[in-house]
C-alpha cells in the first residue's frame, strides 16, 4: 500500500481515483455486445504487464547501488536481492 506524505501526491491521487470511478461500468455501457468477464481480463492482463515492466525497471535500477554498497562495507554475506 502506499501512503503519500506529500500533499500534491495525495491530491493527485485522488484526482486519479476519481476519472477512474466507475469506469467499468461506462465502458460495459458504451460496448453492448462486449462481456463483463472481458473487463476482468483486461484488467488481470493489464496488471500483471504493469507489475512486470515495473518490476523490470525499478529491480534493474536499485541493483548496482547494492552491489557498491557491499563492496564499500567490507562485510563478507550474501547479498539477497
Amino acid at each position: 500500500m502506499f501512503i503519500p506524505t506529500v500533499y500534491a501526491v495525495a491530491l493527485a491521487m485522488i484526482v486519479f481515483s476519481m476519472l477512474a470511478w466507475g469506469s467499468w461500468a461506462n465502458v460495459l455501457k458504451l460496448c453492448e455486445g462486449w462481456r463483463f468477464e472481458l473487463l476482468y481480463w483486461d484488467y488481470v492482463w493489464g496488471t500483471l504487464l504493469m507489475a512486470w515492466s515495473w518490476g523490470l525497471h525499478w529491480g534493474t535500477r536499485a541493483l548496482p547501488a547494492r552491489i557498491a554498497l557491499f563492496k564499500t562495507s567490507g562485510l563478507r554475506m550474501v547479498i539477497t536481492c
